[in-house]
């Protein structure tokens, strides 16, 4: 067992060590897809750990993030299709968390996976047809390292550790429908380049409750800014070239065991401004970034906002 500290957890090595195989293939094949990959691996361990489930549960995992992926892939041209597949997907595995409190680490760890492959495979300009090869040459790196660690644990376990179980209406359900559903027609209608990042800010917020959504868009909004300009500051005086930018992208995983979030945030953000490369090449992502952290927030309170004020006329109501 290692040594925890207030800040690091022990699923911080873990992570790290399921993003080697993926940012090892880049290494020698130079293909940037690899270390793309390396979410996958990453989000793996980490439900594995929270679950402490079996390696069949992880399979599981693994088989449906390749499917959505594949799937939002296909739709990405057809808009309400999208935009309805996306808004059903996310609900659907977010109100899972009402029969355990760590089914939300697992349909979280499905769904972006799912949505950023499905991104970067098209923003690669991976045709339809070379789409198969391209996973199969690509995607068993990324189940490796959960293989590898459930040789060495003992979750073999047949019930997996769901947390507390929520029997009541979960309005985080609806809330993120919503805000997924906004996000997606605002993506397609002002063809907004890193969708991803708006939709998961949207997620984040959207967490059913008035006290956690404030404290969510302060952390987001305050740890986009410091984030960004820290990895601006960096920019500047480090060279730039395709190992820094593509190891600042294998990186970005390993924030997700950080105990503090606005910490852990902020980092992350550091880390997609490093992976731009030339400094010229900078200001838009900022830009980018900022403006997608702050939308997707904005409707993610918004819409849990509409969806608990509902709540609780309804509630007033019956009484």
């Amino acid at each position: 067992m290692l040594n925890e500290s207030p800040v690091i957890r022990k699923e911080f090595y873990l992570v790290l060590f399921g993003i080697l195989p993926s940012f090892f293939m880049y290494l020698v094949s130079k293909d940037a897809l690899y270390v793309k990959m390396a979410l996958i691996s990453t989000s793996l361990i980490i439900t594995q750990l929270t679950l402490q489930c079996s390696l069949r549960v992880t399979v599981a995992q693994y088989v449906q993030i390749l499917l959505l992926s594949v799937i939002l892939y296909k739709l990405q041209g057809n808009v309400i299709a999208y935009s309805l597949f996306s808004s059903l997907t996310c609900a659907y595995y977010l109100n899972l968390s009402r029969y355990g409190a760590n089914l939300r680490v697992y349909a979280s760890f499905i769904i972006v996976p799912a949505f950023y492959l499905s991104t970067e495979v098209n923003r690669l300009g991976v045709a339809n047809n070379e789409l198969f090869d391209t996973y199969i040459s690509h995607i068993p790196f990324s189940i490796l390292p959960s293989v590898v660690l459930s040789f060495f644990t003992d979750n073999l376990r047949h019930k997996a550790n769901l947390g507390k179980h929520y029997a009541e209406y979960n309005q985080l359900t609806v809330s993120v429908f919503l805000s997924v559903l906004a996000c997606s027609i605002f993506s397609h209608y002002f063809n907004w380049q890193h969708s991803e990042w708006i939709l998961w800010s949207a997620i984040s917020v959207s967490t059913g409750e008035f006290s956690s959504m404030k404290k969510k868009v302060k952390h987001r909004l305050f740890g986009a800014l410091l984030g960004i300009t820290i990895g601006i500051i960096i920019s500047i005086y480090m060279p730039t070239n395709d190992a820094v930018r593509y190891l600042s992208v294998a990186l970005i995983p390993l924030t997700i065991p950080l105990r503090n979030y606005f910490i852990a945030f902020s980092i992350r953000c550091a880390l997609t401004v490093l992976s731009v490369g030339p400094i010229a090449q900078i200001d838009g992502i900022a830009v980018d970034k900022i403006s997608s952290i702050y939308i997707g927030g904005l409707i993610g309170y918004f819409m849990g906002f509409l969806v608990i004020n509902a709540r609780l006329k309804n509630n007033n109501a019956n009484v």
